[in-house]
């Protein structure tokens, strides 16, 4: 008699694959890890906190202090749609204007970013810093941007490393956050460059050059010639080109150290001729730090772990 399918082992199998992909995804998540790379986001991300309020604080008293350019109660009709919408932004700063509450709590910040360079009583500053940032960023919605956007995301996620000098579940869960957060920014911004002709005819480039606002270098002279315009076409599509393939590269080849390098020559380019100091470096520095492990290997391994 012709015996069927053997449905004992094949249900067998198919609970081994599936244990096997838990396993695989408990072990991306939450293997125990050096704190090397929770430190190191942990600094990026105070450092960047740090530009944030200097740069912050010549224009503190002029947004928000009385008589300010955004009084409390204009950002409370615009984030909730003039009274139709429920805002889930919640910030001391809405409470008053008062010059007082507004320099104390610029000093609290202060002081809190730097304890947190210094890694001091981290499990303290690290949430303190988030609270803190997202108290400005919802005071001063309007004049937010991608800069804030990483880097009250890297103050979140800092919050959930533990220790500073021993092995644990948690500093791996921070660089991992951090990495996957990373490659989804760099596919939205391909993807957004993507939706944009100027980037697809090798426009765009130029028109960031051309504004005279902010840029750090002057590159207007590549429009008076033909070859210059087809330099800067060059340059546009690969600015495109890196963008799509570093999220992906990073994750599926061994050259981590070229690829950061070609990654660092990408954000430099792109602060030369915007000036976006602040975002260009912080995302520059926030990707080296986590996908660099000082040696040619997989994405989120320390160099000590590939040693044992």
């Amino acid at each position: 008699m012709t015996r069927g399918p053997d449905r004992s082992n094949s249900s067998g199998r198919t609970s081994q694959v599936g244990v096997g992909k838990l396993d695989a995804w408990t072990e991306f998540w939450f293997a125990p890890a050096s704190p090397r790379r929770a430190n190191q986001i942990r600094r990026v991300a105070a450092v960047g906190f740090l530009f944030y309020l200097l740069s912050m604080l010549p224009d503190l008293l002029a947004f928000c202090g009385p008589h300010g350019m955004l009084p409390t109660e204009t950002v409370k009709r615009v984030t909730t749609n003039f009274g139709q919408n429920t805002s889930l932004r919640v910030s001391w700063l809405l409470l008053s204007e008062s010059p007082i509450l507004l320099i104390g709590t610029w000093l609290l910040a202060v002081l809190s970013a730097t304890g947190l360079v210094l890694h001091w009583r981290t499990r303290f500053t690290a949430p303190l810093c988030f609270l803190l940032a997202l108290t400005f960023v919802h005071r001063l919605p309007m004049v937010t941007g991608p800069f804030e956007w990483v880097l009250t995301s890297l103050l979140l996620y800092v919050c959930f490393a533990h220790s500073v000098e021993e092995r644990s579940w948690s500093s791996g869960l921070v660089g991992r956050l951090c990495q996957v957060h990373l490659t989804a920014l760099y596919i939205t911004i391909g993807l957004s460059q993507l939706s944009a002709p100027t980037w697809w005819e090798g426009d765009a480039t130029w028109w960031l050059i051309a504004n005279t606002e902010a840029r750090v270098i002057d590159l207007s002279f590549l429009g008076s010639a033909t070859p210059g315009l087809f330099l800067v076409n060059a340059l546009t599509h690969s600015l495109v080109a890196i963008t799509l393939a570093f999220p992906i590269l990073i994750w599926t080849t061994k050259h981590q150290r070229l690829l950061l390098k070609i990654i660092a020559a990408y954000w430099i380019t792109v602060f030369l001729i915007t000036g976006w100091t602040g975002y260009c470096g912080l995302v520059l520095a926030a990707t080296w730090v986590c996908f660099d492990d000082g040696r040619s290997q997989e994405p989120g391994v320390d160099s000590a772990e590939t040693k044992r």
